[in-house]
């Protein structure tokens, strides 16, 4: 999961939410860019976008989007981004353009453009990206432009799949998240520079930053605990039954201490002797892979199928496991067994 292609680029993005409390009325959208032209003024800014949500939020839905002439409508996702957004992720575009800075105007009634992703085009059944730009499409009463098709991006976790998503030239003063890519190596300095200018233009607001990467990695904190009990477990689990084997072994190699003395006397070598004391182990470790191996793949493919994309069983996945705990038991059966085995038969044979 963490290392999946999710559509963007998430690497040295700062993200930080918009003023709460600045009242910006009806020159937001001139101050919100005015503040944006400023952070790209600094050479260690690449880019700033904006989105009405942050990465792994539930979107806000719009029903019933149907394409001009249509009467059945679909039910996208929808969210507002401004014209920096595709750039800062590098999120592809199948055909048409991002958005534009004279997309953007302070009256909702005005903004007449939208991006879809290409699951959205597809719901709405048009045939390709190219075809689907400069058509239209009814949402929230009226009609909008298509302007863009981007490529599928995992907005939210990849647990879910892709979902349809429209994207509108939209700001919102209480709840815009910005996105600032940078420089690698200048990662403190943007920090305290994206504060500074946020403190110019919206006085008494808070600055709360992190880093797209984090948040990524976030979405999937419960799946990397869960990865650790399991390690956890698995290592208990491994030791004890590693401490049984070596009891078990020990325990049989001193019953056997006459037969061995025998062997010896007869002429048989100390890996004779060995072999046939780890044979019957052997066998036993062999037959408990075997009736383990379809429980654990049945357990496996259970488990994976609740992810919508996961990895694909391998035999491979089975057999290393399954040679490791070979070697291990085998380790233990020749550790333990070495010793009886080289014991003076003489000794051995008075025995009782």
């Amino acid at each position: 999961m963490r290392s999946y292609d999710l559509g963007f680029e998430k690497s040295q993005v700062l993200t930080f939410n918009g003023p709460i409390d600045t009242n910006l009325d009806t020159t937001f959208v001139t101050t919100i860019h005015a503040f944006i032209d400023e952070l790209e003024k600094n050479p260690i800014v690449e880019k700033v976008g904006v989105s009405t949500a942050e990465f792994g939020d539930r979107l806000p839905r719009t029903f019933n989007v149907t394409r001009v002439g249509d009467e059945e409508g679909v039910m996208l996702n929808r969210m507002g981004t401004n014209y920096g957004f595709v750039d800062v992720y590098d999120i592809q575009m199948l055909a048409g353009r991002g958005f534009e800075t004279l997309d953007h105007n302070s009256s909702g009634a005005s903004i007449d453009k939208v991006v879809l992703n290409d699951r959205a085009r597809l719901l709405l059944g048009f045939e390709s990206p190219e075809a689907t730009i400069s058509k239209k499409i009814n949402l929230l009463g009226r009609e909008f432009i298509v302007i863009g098709v981007t490529d599928n991006f995992h907005f939210r976790s990849i647990k879910k799949s892709v979902e349809p998503l429209l994207m509108l030239p939209f700001y919102e003063v209480d709840g815009d998240t910005y996105h600032v890519k940078f420089n690698a190596q200048n990662t403190q300095a943007v920090v305290e520079f994206a504060e500074q200018k946020f403190s110019e233009f919206f006085p008494g607001d808070v600055f709360n930053y992190s880093f797209m990467d984090l948040q990524i990695q976030s979405q999937y904190k419960q799946d990397i605990q869960f990865g650790k009990v399991f390690n956890l477990f698995s290592f208990v689990g491994i030791s004890i039954a590693s401490l049984g084997l070596i009891g078990l072994v020990g325990f049989s190699a001193t019953r056997r201490t006459k037969e061995i003395g025998v062997r010896k006397v007869l002429g048989a070598s100390l890996l004779d002797i060995l072999k046939v004391i780890s044979v019957d182990f052997m066998a036993l470790v062999a037959v408990a892979s075997i009736l383990a191996f379809p429980l654990i793949y049945l357990g496996a493919n259970n488990w994976l199928a609740s992810f919508q994309y996961r990895i694909d069983l391998s035999f491979w996945f089975f057999l290393l496991p399954i040679l490791l705990v070979l070697l291990v038991s085998l380790l233990i059966i020749v550790s333990q067994s070495y010793r009886t085995a080289q014991a003076n038969p003489v000794k051995s044979l008075r025995e009782d």
